[in-house]
């Protein structure tokens, strides 16, 4: 009897136990409801209630939803039910609200360059771009051989054989990683600072915003008589319903007085198109008031949290940047790029007579960098083409090299007169010759004919469809650039965009490119 009980106490114990790891025990029953927001994912969808302010897997019941219940941790549920069901509870976890509150709560564009901490090839601490001049550039990417810096011994006019092998880059382990190493930083960095460039508007309109710049004259409202709400944080809300609201800003006390036109869409609006916030820009100068704007920028997440930023502008040249990625919300409703997937960005520059092009494309994943550059000179018919794959440390205010690869080739008449790989590591001091690395077996397979980036040339296009200079507004401010509250903003928006980009075509290194091609 006593045997008995123990074994049907074991199998009520492990009754209960099957039970409360069971669904039903974790999550109750989930009768099928009208859920306050629901948005269909591929092939399931995610339910939210307003008040719980959290999403869940759901299916579909007719006009109804009904939550999906966590299926029964067994083995044989492990690898298929229940990884299947925690995949679609993070991807709703990571949804949006359904409306975002402000342009303040969307991320910058520096923050697409998520931060890295670590890589494993690094030995000692690489500089960061910022911190490079171009005295110690000379050192960074050239090595000492015969008791002398690659770069000293071709300016003397009488370098070495050794000397002259090291200046675009050595080839073999350990040798100067050269002109090729320098440029592919730069290179990297001059595509970041464009994306980074097309933020500084929106970084003007989310700073001003605040009342300490009404208080010291760097904002004042011209119309109507009151803020939003009262409040000028309310400016650049979503308004409620269906009537977008449109805000004229005259910039005065600036190099460049123009008037800026804001729409901020409304969250009947947003919602229809799919979209949690949408904000565009136009650029007026007063050569064009009255007819079309010179610039276009549009911003918006939409509620699969997808984040678009473009900016497109024909002054005397032509440039268009877009940048886009994936986005998380933190507790406070303010948007971060999601370090779990990738940002990329493309950038398009023509000069105004055509006779220059040029085209980036970028993408940021996992802390690398890979980079595609296509650039076009028209007068000669010729065409530089670059790939390069560049891992880094830090983040846009400390960014750093530690090792990268390259590919690139030189057309003329569509027909390659050159073409040539490297790849380098950051070892000690001195970025190093590195032609054994991963990255260097992977730029190599990269054929430049299989990719449709660069056989399309390089174009720019204003669409100004929609918006005109002499547009209606709602509200009309005026924003002094010379206030002590705007003069802070403009210093803070500008800061996080690199500005030495010329330390590889430093007066040393042009004239040792010179002595190279008369003594090597």
């Amino acid at each position: 009897m006593y045997a008995f009980r123990r074994v049907l106490k074991t199998l009520l114990v492990g009754f209960l136990l099957s039970n409360f790891l069971s669904s039903t025990a974790l999550a109750g029953k989930f009768t099928p409801k009208s859920w306050d927001s629901v948005r269909t994912i591929k092939n399931f969808f995610c339910v939210r209630d307003d008040a719980d302010t959290k999403w869940f897997p759901a299916k579909q019941k007719g006009e109804l939803y009904k939550r999906l219940k966590k299926p029964k941790s067994t083995a044989k549920n492990y690898s298929s039910k229940l990884a299947k069901f925690k995949k679609r509870k993070k991807k709703c976890k990571k949804q949006s609200a359904p409306n975002a509150q402000t342009l303040a709560s969307l991320p910058s564009g520096g923050d697409f360059i998520t931060e890295v901490t670590s890589q494993e090839v690094v030995t000692g601490t690489p500089p960061a771009f910022t911190d490079i001049t171009n005295t110690s550039a000379l050192s960074l990417y050239w090595r000492d051989v015969d008791s002398e810096n690659v770069i000293a011994g071709l300016v003397s006019g009488t370098p070495t054989a050794n000397q002259c092998d090291e200046f675009f880059a050595g080839g073999s382990d350990g040798e100067s990683g050269g002109l090729l190493a320098c440029q592919a930083n730069i290179d990297a960095v001059r595509a970041l600072v464009k994306p980074l460039e097309a933020s500084i508007a929106a970084c003007y309109l989310r700073n001003l915003a605040t009342q300490s710049t009404v208080d010291d004259g760097g904002v004042s409202l011209t119309s109507p008589s009151s803020f939003p709400g009262a409040n000028i944080e309310n400016l650049y809300a979503a308004p409620n319903g269906s009537s977008d609201r449109v805000v004229r800003m005259d910039i005065v006390n600036d190099d460049f007085p123009q008037s800026i036109f804001v729409k901020i869409y409304a969250a009947q609006n947003n919602e229809a198109n799919d979209r949690s916030y949408q904000v565009d820009l136009w650029f007026c100068d007063d050569t064009n008031s009255g007819t079309s704007p010179s610039g276009v920028d549009q911003i918006y997440v939409g509620t699969d949290n997808s984040f678009s930023a473009t900016s497109t502008s024909a002054y005397d040249d032509s440039l268009s940047m877009v940048l886009t990625g994936m986005v998380t919300q933190d507790d406070d409703g303010d948007y971060d790029f999601d370090p779990e997937s990738p940002s990329q960005a493309a950038i398009n520059f023509v000069t105004s007579d055509q006779s220059n092009k040029f085209a980036y494309s970028i993408s940021v994943e996992d802390g690398r960098i890979t980079m595609k550059k296509n650039e076009v000179n028209t007068g000669s018919n010729s065409s530089e083409q670059g790939y390069a794959l560049i891992d880094y440390l830090g983040d846009v205010d400390d960014l750093a090299m530690s090792q990268g690869g390259l590919k690139f080739r030189s057309l003329v008449n569509d027909t390659p007169v050159l073409a040539d790989s490297a790849a380098f590591e950051y070892r000690t001091t001195t970025y190093a010759s590195a032609p054994g690395n991963e990255l260097h077996g992977l730029v190599q397979a990269f054929e430049f004919s299989s990719d449709t980036f660069y056989s399309t040339a390089p174009s720019v296009s204003l669409d100004t469809t929609g918006y005109a200079c002499d547009a209606t507004a709602s509200y009309v401010i005026e924003v002094d650039m010379a206030s002590t509250s705007m003069q802070a903003i403009e210093t803070a928006c500008n800061a996080f965009v690199p500005q030495n980009t010329d330390f590889c075509a430093s007066d040393d290194i042009t004239d040792a490119e010179d002595s190279f091609e008369n003594n090597c």
